[in-house]
């Protein structure tokens, strides 16, 4: 694994030095920050087959009338309730974490303190669907969210 710290970042010909922990210098080429942003029709093409198999074959197990149901929910009266707000502006926040990491391997670190007051406001709301997983995920993701705060402040 190799650990590049950006707070220490310097150019030397082609490479670049990284400072991790104050202590440790790690020297890579600048091929491999550039490597890592590029994606190819290859993987778009991998992942956009395994997206659409994947989800037509749940979609089909679970039914896709039963499918378009729920969808339809998010325009019925009364969806729009306290919690169902919280939960979207939750989902749309994650995701707004973890899209740019997973596919351009970048980090929006503000939108950390979204995730962290959402993931704590679901909890709080989720008197009806107080379901374990739902608790320890978002109670996982408070955790994940302070730690990237704090990495980025300090």
């Amino acid at each position: 694994m190799v650990f590049v710290c950006r707070k220490q970042r310097r150019s030397i010909g082609s490479h670049y030095l990284a400072e991790a922990s104050g202590l440790t210098l790690v020297v890579l080429p600048r091929s491999v920050e550039l490597s890592m942003t590029e994606i190819t029709m290859t993987e778009i093409s991998l992942a956009l087959l395994l997206f659409v198999a994947l989800t037509t074959l749940v979609y089909a197990h679970v039914g896709f009338d039963n499918i378009l149901k729920s969808y339809r929910m998010w325009f019925e009266d009364g969806y729009w309730v306290n919690y169902n707000v919280v939960e979207a502006i939750a989902w749309v926040a994650k995701a707004a974490v973890i899209i740019p990491g997973l596919v351009w391997q970048r980090e929006i670190w503000q939108l950390h303190v979204v995730t962290l007051l959402t993931s704590a406001l679901l909890i709080w709301v989720s008197e009806r669907k107080l379901l374990p997983t739902m608790v320890a995920f978002n109670t996982l993701w408070i955790g994940l969210s302070s730690v990237v705060i704090a990495r980025n402040l300090l």
